[in-house]
């Protein structure tokens, strides 16, 4: 059985990762993923721990000055320990009367699957 909230919550940390995306802070999306965690772009590349991550969304935001992000959880599965997949789709939209997004190349939206941490 799910415990009660868990859905709620991992939905609420997709939330906080898009107000931080939406404000352009690499810091605060970085903190969205644990210290050691991993974040796989969509060329492939992987970028390990927050330092890099954070690191990489600056450089993004950088390039990509206004653009903004609606992330929908499609489903939650729990796998126990605090530990769950959510999938979902993350749109981006850049900031009116700039050129498209440069990073994912001519790609607005996107499939995210992700194990998240919760508790």
């Amino acid at each position: 059985s799910q415990p009660a909230g868990a859905d709620a919550a991992i939905r609420q940390s997709s939330q906080a990762f898009a107000a931080a995306f939406n404000k352009g802070d690499a810091k605060a999306v970085a903190a969205c993923w644990t210290e050691d965690g991993d974040y796989t772009d969509e060329t492939g590349r992987t970028f390990k721990g927050r330092e890099a991550i954070e690191k990489e969304y600056a450089g993004f935001f950088a390039a990509n000055k206004g653009v903004q992000i609606k992330v929908i959880v499609d489903s939650v599965k729990l796998l126990g320990d605090g530990a769950a997949i959510e999938d979902g789709r993350a749109y981006l939209e850049p900031a009116p009367g700039t050129p498209a997004i440069s990073n994912p190349p001519g790609r607005r939206t996107r499939p995210i699957s992700r194990i998240t941490r919760w508790g």
